[in-house]
Order: structure tokens, then sequence, then C-alpha cells
């Protein structure tokens, strides 16, 4: 599977420990959660797939028909096949601004600086989401997510053991729900292909997720979305109602208000200049483009 100089440069000593940490260091599912395993889909290999809060207590296995794999986007993008596989055929690396304009322009994912911990903040407003197409969505995601996680010298990226300090590889996701509605969210199949790849193919990657002022409406998606989340993926979410002072104020031990939009009860305008922000990332793919050049030639 490491066919390919950008497969070769994934695939560090820093990425095979972030797999080994997901799996708790078990070698074995490690590998398997990596690379291609006939017949088995990885998405979480020799774990039982928790249906509801009562199932992640009681590790009772749901009705297979309730936790079935949607089958929906094009099979490039398709997160069910293990990581390896995977990058074989998304080949996310390659992804550029120009092939995700239209959704990037809606400015609802992008990256702003760092927490109070030194981590990588990425933004999500799912209130502007304004297209309904799930392949388009999920390749955005994809070039967001190899934005955030882009090394320039990933091959001398250091691997982190357990005890280590993971601030350099981590992410923080603030997901501003300001404006969200039933209409704006994304179908259910969307949501779903968005938790496997997270989970499937960046894993030890987020730190923590922030949902910034939820409706109330939001709790039916929740209940929905949910039970297809696992329990490490789970335990890093964090709700926070701007009228409840405690919630503000955890919120601002973790972040910068002065670079934190209005919106979310910062102090930055929270105007979106879609030119600027796409010649920005113009800039990062031609370098990501040299980089990877430069990796062929070698």
């Amino acid at each position: 599977l490491l066919s390919t100089p950008a497969l070769k440069r994934f695939a560090n000593d820093a990425t095979l420990c972030r797999y080994l940490r997901a799996r708790d260091w078990n070698l074995k599912r490690a590998m398997k959660m990596l690379k291609c395993v006939p017949g088995r889909t990885p998405l979480a290999p020799d774990e039982p797939k928790f249906h509801n809060r009562d199932d992640r207590k009681t590790k009772k296995k749901p009705n297979p028909s309730l936790t079935a794999r949607p089958r929906s986007i094009h099979p490039s993008i398709h997160p069910s096949r293990a990581s390896l596989q995977w990058r074989k055929a998304a080949r996310p690396e390659f992804i550029t601004w120009d092939d995700v304009k239209k959704e990037g322009e809606e400015g609802k994912q992008y990256l702003s600086g760092r927490d109070r911990h030194g981590r990588a903040v990425l933004i999500a407003r799912p209130g502007r989401d304004g297209g309904r197409e799930q392949a388009a969505h999920v390749r955005f995601l994809i070039y967001t997510l190899e934005h955030a996680t882009w090394s320039d010298t990933a091959e001398d990226d250091l691997p982190l053991g357990a005890h280590a300090e993971h601030t350099s590889e981590k992410l923080v996701v603030l997901i501003n729900f300001t404006g969200w509605t039933l209409a704006t969210a994304p179908p259910m199949k969307t949501a779903r292909e968005t938790l496997a790849i997270l989970q499937e193919h960046y894993p030890e990657r987020l730190a923590v997720a922030v949902c910034y002022n939820p409706p109330w409406i939001f709790a039916v998606f929740w209940k929905a979305i949910s039970p297809f989340i696992d329990p490490n993926t789970y335990r890093k979410i964090r709700f926070v109602n701007p009228k409840r002072e405690k919630e503000v104020r955890r919120m601002r031990q973790m972040f910068d208000m002065s670079c934190v939009d209005e919106d979310l009860g910062g102090d930055r305008s929270n105007a979106f200049d879609a030119r600027a922000f796409g010649d920005k990332m113009r800039v990062f793919d031609a370098r990501k483009a040299a980089v990877l050049k430069a990796k062929a030639m070698r």
C-alpha cells in the first residue's frame, strides 16, 4: 500500500504512533486500522459498536440494522476502508482550493490561530452551509483536515508516546451553531460520513470539540447522530450555552478571546473575506505541492 511517495510520507513514525495510541497500544488492532484487512470494515476493529448511552455502559451490541454504514458517496472518498487504502483512493494531499472553492467561500470551515495551550483551532459554522451535495461537503472536510494537520517536515516529526505532550498534533474544533436549523443541518448520511472520516483516518487529532450556542432543536439531531460517535470522541465533546456564566468562563480559560469571533463571544469581527481566504489557501496549496514534488523526486 505504500506505493506512492505521498503514502510513504504519510506513514511516518509519528503517524504509526497515533494509530497505536488510538488502539491502546495494541499493535494488531492499530495495523488493522491503518492497512487493508479483507472482509473487515475498519470503523472500530474488534470493538462493540454502541447504539446509545445505555449500550456504552453495558457494552450491549445493538441491532446491526441500526448501525448500517451508508454507501452514498463516491468510492474514492468513502471512509469504509483502512486508512492507507482510503488515502490511496481519495488522494487527500492533492485536493486543492480550486477543487473545493464553492464550498470554501461559504466560510463554514477555517483555521483560526491557536488556543491557550498552543493547539490549532478549527472553526466550523454549520449555519453557513448552503449546499446539500454530500460529496462536495466531504471533499471540503478532507481538504480542511489536511490543511489543519499538514506538516512541511513530516519525515522529521517525532513519535509521541502516551505520556508525551501532544499539543503539536492536536486540534480544537469550535463549532458555532448560531443560525443553525434543521434546514441547514447536513443529511444524516453526510454527518455519519464526517464522523467516520474523523474517527478512522485522523485518529488522535481531536483534543476537544466545543459546540457553542446550539439551539434547542439541535437536540433532535444530536439524538440521531450521537449513537455513531465512538466513546473516546464522545468524551471530548463540550457544549457551551452563552447564557450560562460557568460554561462561558471555561471557554475563556481555553481561548484568547481577542482571537475569537464576536458571535462566539470573542472580540474579533466575524466577517469572512472569501477572496483573502482563497488567496491564503492557494499559497498553502503551492507550498504543499512543492513539498510533495520534492518527496517524489527523491
